[in-house]
């Protein structure tokens, strides 16, 4: 009953967290079916329990997750930024270690992106047409289009 409670419970959140719980709950519904109740067993539940959970998590959620990465968008974050597409600045935008507070603003799709570009751009203006280089916490680092072939 347990079991099929967890399934139903991945079935109804995007994380791996309840497939790992439901696994590792296995061996303890076993030795709860097969062993007596005394307390010898039931610890032993809890210690397979929740080294099976660390087991699974370090190894088969780790395994997945750079398995099912699609190399494809590899250089693509959670956001859909696409590095090889060029985007329109919106507003100027200053060198990242000399912007004053003062940051550049690009729009992809319906969200604004705050920008600076790289040490050695200088100012690029409204208009221009940017490419993104990295991610900085929640700034884009870019750098002229035409400079980034």
């Amino acid at each position: 009953m347990i079991f099929i409670s967890f399934i139903i419970v991945e079935i109804q959140t995007t994380g791996i967290w309840a497939a790992l719980t439901s696994v590792s709950t296995i061996p303890s519904l076993i030795i709860s079916i097969v062993a007596p109740n005394i307390v010898l067993y039931i610890v032993l539940q809890f210690i397979i329990f929740i080294v099976l959970w660390f087991t699974l998590y370090f190894s088969v959620y780790k395994l997945l997750k750079n398995k099912l990465v699609n190399k494809k968008y590899a250089k693509t974050d959670f956001n859909g930024l696409d590095y090889d597409a060029e985007y329109v600045l919106t507003k100027d935008t200053y060198e990242e270690l000399n912007n004053n507070g003062k940051y550049g603003e690009i729009i992809i799709g319906d969200k604004k992106y705050r920008t600076l570009s790289k040490v050695g751009e200088g100012i690029i203006n409204k208009g221009e047409k940017i490419k993104i280089l990295e991610v900085k916490g929640n700034v884009l680092l870019v750098k002229k289009g035409n400079k980034c072939q």
